[in-house]
């Protein structure tokens, strides 16, 4: 299984750091606002998991999509603005929104793919086909 990565040029994560400072932190230009979420993809001996930290979503604003080869997790979820009385030093509540691809190897069972969300973990089970799975077994010499 392969993780599809972007590449990021030198001189944009230079101007990322900068708008990361302390100064730009008011919440209205944050860029951590649409940060990609963590994996975890475990390799079994009968199916691929894929473990995606997304804390805070429910399981209705994630989309699992599988085309061709490639499995794209993808959510959004908006904030609702409210105006809650409250003196706020800062405020830094907000659900955005992510896509992350993963490219399926040739021996996964693309028909049987299940997902389920608990706990603030995404967790994608993608079986093996049964050609795919190693046998071991003992042979006896005659």
């Amino acid at each position: 299984m392969t993780l599809l990565k972007r590449q990021d040029s030198y001189l944009p994560s230079i101007l990322n750091h900068f708008f990361e400072g302390e100064f730009f932190k008011d919440g209205s230009l944050s860029t951590n606002r649409h940060s990609v979420p963590s994996v975890n993809i475990l390799n079994h001996e009968k199916n691929f998991e894929i473990e995606v930290a997304a804390p805070g979503f429910n399981k209705e604003d994630f989309s699992i999509e599988l085309k061709k080869n490639v499995l794209q997790i993808s959510t959004s979820h908006t904030e609702e603005i409210n105006d809650k009385p409250g003196n706020y030093t800062r405020r830094e509540f907000h659900y955005g929104s992510f896509v992350r691809n993963f490219t399926l190897p040739d021996l996964a069972d693309m028909n049987n793919i299940s997902a389920e969300y608990t706990n603030g973990i995404l967790r994608i089970n993608i079986p093996k086909m049964e050609s795919a799975i190693e046998t071991n077994k003992r042979i006896t010499i005659k």
